[in-house]
């Protein structure tokens, strides 16, 4: 198990062998064998191509972030709805010889 830095467990909580547990993330549910926490509150992260290169060594750098990948994507789906909020008041423009209230 590794313990990042300023890392908290609350609780008497179940740590699994092998977990690894990111800086400053705040733990408040049982971690399972083998998995990567970060956050606050922590969340289990889903192993990818990345894994590999944790297996060694827990670099805090490098662990994925939920929360900015959640962020991220809400930004991207903005993006798609004003496009299409732009084509739709494009078109009310046409219909209404010009005039969009």
């Amino acid at each position: 198990m590794v313990v990042g830095s300023n890392a908290c467990i609350l609780g008497a909580l179940e740590i699994g062998e092998g977990a690894r547990i990111g800086s400053g993330s705040v733990v408040i549910r049982d971690v399972p064998a083998g998995a990567t926490v970060v956050g606050i509150p922590g969340r289990v992260v889903t192993p990818d191509a990345s894994r590999a290169h944790l297996e060694a060594t827990l670099d805090h750098g490098d662990l994925p972030d939920p929360v900015a990948d959640m962020i991220r994507g809400l930004a991207e789906k903005n993006d798609r709805l004003e496009e299409r909020l732009a084509v739709l008041e494009k078109a009310m423009k046409r219909e209404r010889g010009g005039n969009v209230q």
